[in-house]
């Protein structure tokens, strides 16, 4: 499935076909695409599970908002590190669209709010996020949030042979230093002494730890 990317904007995390938002404007205008078709993607996306990455630096926390526990207590958003933490599984109970446009995007695009809940402590949130109308499917949606970095489609625990590149950041984050070679691929160095060795297919071949 092919992803077409933007440039970076200014409250984004990401540059492709799904994007974390803060506050957009937006315009007013809505395009004449049959909103069934979003509708059917709204509809489909709900009941799908996300695993936050265990890595810090990709914790999603500071783009959910409106935190709500399941006795309806309100969670201030400065506390919802308690709720929602790196390696959580969540699930998105809803997902609407209003279709408006955003105003300024390189390419039209709407908003789609969800809702996701953390299963540990039942606690919700909603989250913002950017879908370029050429992308606005359940499938393309869901694929879109996994490659912000934010996401994993299944718990990852430790490196394994064979895992994404993209599974290996979520983990571990951002390598130190990223050594290249034509033929072979990547050797991924980090600061507590773990090397990964990332194929030019994207996939971990090898790795060791010398601490």
């Amino acid at each position: 499935m092919k992803i077409f990317c933007s440039k970076i904007l200014a409250t984004t995390l990401t540059i492709c076909s799904v994007a974390l938002h803060g506050q957009t404007k937006r315009s007013a205008t809505k395009p004449n695409d049959d909103r069934s078709t979003a509708a059917r993607a709204m509809d489909v996306l709900v009941g799908k599970s996300l695993y936050e990455c265990a890595s810090e630096a990709n914790w999603i926390g500071s783009h959910l908002f409106d935190g709500t526990k399941s006795d309806g207590t309100q969670v201030e958003r400065s506390e919802l590190r308690k709720y929602f933490g790196p390696g959580h599984r969540m699930i998105i109970r809803a997902a609407e669209t209003d279709m408006k446009l955003v105003d300024g995007a390189v390419f039209p695009s709407v908003q789609v709010v969800l809702n996701v809940e953390e299963l540990n402590s039942n606690t919700s949130a909603g989250l913002v996020i950017e879908v370029y109308l050429s992308n606005l499917t359940a499938s393309r949606i869901y694929a879109g949030l996994l490659s912000t970095g934010r996401f994993t489609e299944k718990p990852v625990t430790g490196i394994r042979i064979g895992m994404t590149r993209d599974d290996l950041e979520c983990l571990l984050g951002r390598p130190d230093h990223t050594n290249y070679d034509a033929r072979s691929g990547e050797q991924m160095v980090y600061a507590n002494g773990t090397y990964v060795y990332v194929d030019k297919r994207g996939r971990v071949v090898n790795f060791q730890t010398t601490y």
